[in-house]
């Protein structure tokens, strides 16, 4: 069961002004996938790793968040590790402080249970500091909405 990690950053309007290191953090952000490695075999593990800034025509519903991220893992145990103990991503989270405001986070499993238009997900546990968007129960299908389909 594949984990997407969606992660989304609201930089200040002093650090967007620093578009220099704007860039090296997203280049760092990047880098998670070649130097993040498997606490067992020592080797990346990060299935896939996009992202960049935020583009969308739909700004006055991004809430300030300027850019977004979505990193797949190939299940809950390597996301669990890249988010609690990863060194990599730690020294990657140092970057962040004091240039980050704001940040928003979603993950969902893929390949769990998933049927006519309903997806059954497991809980992920709360982060106090981030907003959270969860999918973790049933989405049923609403008139003139015939199935779901997350990709």
């Amino acid at each position: 069961m594949t984990i997407t990690h969606i992660v989304l950053f609201q930089f200040s309007s002093e650090a967007l002004k620093d578009t220099a290191n704007i860039q090296r953090i997203c280049t760092a952000f990047q880098a998670l996938k070649q130097n993040c490695l498997h606490p067992q075999t020592h080797k990346p593990y990060i299935l896939s790793l996009t992202g960049g800034l935020n583009n969308s025509p739909e700004v006055h519903h991004s809430g300030g968040l300027t850019h977004g991220w979505v990193v797949k893992f190939e299940n809950q145990e390597d996301r669990d590790w890249y988010v609690e103990r990863d060194p990599a991503h730690t020294e990657f989270k140092g970057m962040l402080e004091g240039v980050v405001e704001g940040k928003g986070v979603c993950d969902y499993p893929r390949g769990k249970k998933e049927h006519k238009g309903y997806l059954v997900n497991s809980p992920y546990r709360v982060n106090s500091t981030s907003r959270h968007c969860f999918v973790s129960s049933y989405f049923r299908p609403t008139s003139g909405l015939r199935q779901l389909q997350l990709q």
